[in-house]
């Protein structure tokens, strides 16, 4: 799904949302994806999409 399209469909007001990734936040990938800072390297993307999306809305996480 990605970064973009997650942080646009909270803010559009969807309920929840069913985030479901087993990769890891890389150096080589952070420069493309906003949700991510170099502090969440080596951590689960999902963990830290739904820590960061909480905030604004219920996501439930898989």
């Amino acid at each position: 799904m990605g970064c973009p399209a997650a942080e646009n469909l909270v803010r559009a007001g969807i309920g929840y949302i069913g985030l479901i990734d087993n990769d890891i936040v890389n150096l080589s990938n952070i420069h493309r994806q906003s949700l991510f800072t170099s502090k969440d390297i080596k951590k689960l993307k999902v963990s830290v999409a739904a820590k960061k999306k909480k905030r604004n809305k219920s996501i439930y996480q898989n």
